[in-house]
């Protein structure tokens, strides 16, 4: 049934009508950014553990071969998703971060 993703689609719709956006592809030119939504992230989340993960993730996107995306509000990092890729149609996610006080952002992602 439609019903069941209502909320997040709701959700996703608050950050549309609410936030200009940016989607960019993830490249080693974004690692600032990417640590910086980082460390917002962590500061709302202080007892997560795998803050430090995704940090060696981030540091070392072109050795582990990582893609993904990063989402940019007035070119400010609200949000990002990095994985790879497991065929043509399926991306595996490891790590998604957001700054949430970009309501929906998560489920913009």
């Amino acid at each position: 049934s439609g019903r069941a993703l209502d909320g997040k689609r709701n959700q996703v719709n608050h950050f549309l009508d609410r936030y200009t956006y940016e989607i960019v592809i993830v490249s080693p030119k974004y690692q600032k950014e990417l640590l910086e939504l980082l460390d917002t992230w962590k500061k709302s989340h202080p007892l997560k553990d795998d803050y430090m993960m995704c940090k060696e993730a981030i540091e070392n996107m072109e050795l582990l071969q990582l893609e993904g995306i990063l989402v940019l509000s007035e070119g400010k990092p609200v949000g990002f998703a990095i994985g790879v890729p497991l065929n043509e149609e399926v991306f595996d996610v490891m790590f998604a971060k957001a700054d949430i006080s970009y309501q929906g952002v998560y489920s913009f992602l």
